[in-house]
C-alpha cells in the first residue's frame, strides 16, 4: 500500500533522539562499575523477571552486577550509569567492557502474569509460557539503541540473529560474538529476544503496530527459526 509507505518514510526520518525521554536513575556502587576504555561494539538486551525497577536494582546489585538502562512497562527509560564513561557488569567475559546493557522490566514466566499481561507459548522462552514486554517498552527500547547509535557513532545498528533473512530463536555462536544488538540470550539465559526481533524489524522500516505484531506472530510460531519480512511484504500491507 502506497500509502502505508508515506507513512513509514515519514515516521523513519523522524529524529529519534528527540523522541527518547531518558530519566535519571539510581546508581551504582563502585565495585559494580568499571572505567569506559573502549567504544562499545554491542548492545545487550536483557529480561529482569520482575516487574519492579527497584527490586531489579536491588537484585543487581547485591549479585555485583549492574546495567547502564531499565525500561518499564511504561516505556519509561532509566540511566544508572553513564555508557560514555563507564561499563556495567551484566554479561560476562569480555562482552561488559565493549557493550551497553538495558534491562527489560518483565516478570518473563506466563505463570506469574497479570490480567493486564498478554502470555505466549514459545520453544524458545524458559518454562515455554512467555509474558510478552508492551508495545510502548519495546518502542522505548527501540529509541535507545538509536540513540546509543547516534551517541557513539560507530554502527551498533546491526542485527547478527538475523541471518539471510531468517532470525534464530535462540543461542547463536555468530550472534554472541558479532558487534550489534542482541539479546542475552544469544549465549547465556533465555531472555530479551522479543525485544530483539522488535528491533530488527523497526530497522527495517516496520512501523511500531507493525513490529510489534510480527513479532507476536514471530516469538509464538514453534519454531526456532522465522523469516523476516522483506519489503514486497510490507508493501502489501
Amino acid at each position: 500500500m502506497q500509502w502505508l509507505n508515506h507513512i513509514r518514510q515519514w515516521w523513519n526520518a523522524l529524529p529519534r533522539t528527540n523522541l527518547l525521554s531518558i530519566v535519571k536513575g539510581k546508581g551504582w556502587p563502585r565495585k559494580n562499575v568499571r572505567r569506559r576504555t573502549k567504544e562499545p561494539t554491542e548492545i545487550v538486551l536483557h529480561e529482569s523477571c520482575s516487574r519492579s525497577r527497584k527490586g531489579t536494582h536491588r537484585v543487581l546489585k547485591r549479585r555485583g552486577l549492574s546495567v547502564e538502562y531499565t525500561v518499564d512497562r511504561e516505556g519509561v527509560v532509566h540511566e544508572h550509569a553513564n555508557p560514555e564513561t563507564h561499563s556495567c557488569k551484566h554479561a560476562g567475559g569480555k562482552h561488559n567492557r565493549r557493550s551497553v546493557a538495558i534491562e527489560v522490566l518483565n516478570r518473563y514466566y506466563g505463570k506469574h502474569a497479570k490480567p493486564d499481561e498478554t502470555v505466549i507459548k514459545t520453544c524458545w522462552a524458559h518454562r515455554k509460557l512467555y509474558i510478552l514486554p508492551t508495545r510502548r517498552q519495546c518502542e522505548a527500547v527501540w529509541q535507545l539503541v538509536v540513540h546509543l547509535d547516534v551517541l557513539f557513532e560507530t554502527d551498533l545498528r546491526r542485527f547478527p540473529g538475523v541471518v539471510d533473512d531468517q532470525f534464530r530463536w535462540g543461542r547463536s555462536k555468530h550472534a554472541a560474538k558479532a558487534p550489534g544488538v542482541k539479546a542475552h540470550h544469544r549465549w547465556h539465559h533465555a531472555d530479551a529476544l522479543f525485544a530483539e526481533h522488535y528491533c530488527a524489524c523497526r530497522d527495517r522500516g516496520m512501523i511500531s503496530a507493525e513490529a510489534y505484531s510480527w513479532s507476536k506472530i514471530a516469538a509464538g510460531a514453534l519454531k526456532r527459526t522465522t523469516g523476516m519480512p522483506d519489503h514486497d511484504e510490507l508493501d502489501q500491507g
